[in-house]
Order: C-alpha cells, then sequence, then structure tokens
C-alpha cells in the first residue's frame, strides 16, 4: 500500500485516498434539540413519492428494497414504517419487496 495512502489514517483506522480531509464543525455557543410546533413529519416525503410519474415510483421502490435487503430487520422495519407513514401505497410496496408486512410495524 502506498505510503500517502497509510499516513492518512485518522483516529478511526479507516485509510483516506491522498488529500482527503476530514470534515469537522466548529460551533460557537449553545447546541440543543427543540420540538417544533411543525407536526407533519412525513408530509413532504408523501408529497414528493405521489408527484412522480409510474415509472420514477418503481425504480424508487427497486433501488430501496435492493439496499434495504442488505439491512438488519430492525432497519427495514423502520423504513417500512416510515415509508407507510409518507404514503400507504409506498410503505406498502416497500414492505411487499421486502416480503414483511405493513401491519407489523409499530411506532
Amino acid at each position: 500500500m502506498p505510503q500517502s495512502f497509510l499516513r492518512n489514517k485518522i483516529n478511526d483506522e479507516t485509510p483516506k485516498p491522498e488529500g482527503v480531509v476530514h470534515h469537522r464543525p466548529f460551533v460557537s455557543g449553545h447546541v440543543s434539540r427543540q420540538p417544533i410546533s411543525r407536526t407533519l413529519n412525513f408530509r413532504q416525503a408523501g408529497e414528493r413519492y405521489r408527484s412522480f410519474e409510474d415509472w420514477e415510483r418503481d425504480e424508487l421502490i427497486s433501488n430501496l428494497v435492493s439496499a434495504l435487503s442488505q439491512c438488519d430487520r430492525d432497519i427495514q422495519d423502520r423504513m417500512v414504517h416510515n415509508s407507510a407513514q409518507a404514503d400507504a401505497d409506498y410503505g406498502r410496496r416497500v414492505a411487499e419487496g421486502l416480503r414483511i408486512s405493513v401491519s407489523s410495524q409499530t411506532a
């Protein structure tokens, strides 16, 4: 392995290609997480899904199912649940592709 490749190892021990710089954000002040008044968490995703042409939905589902097939079951369950929250058809199709039940998903 080239020395320049080995020299770019950072704390995570993952070799980095030469010239790659890790992003370290600078924050000054207090950082907090707070709930917001808008609680339509899945509306935008559902609207976007419904705006797609049929072939775009087919491709999206195919890509998601392909990627999620490699994930642990708990990740698949969460994605099916979230997809169903955005749009019932979206969730159903992802679940069918993964051969799991939408109704088995909980909040």
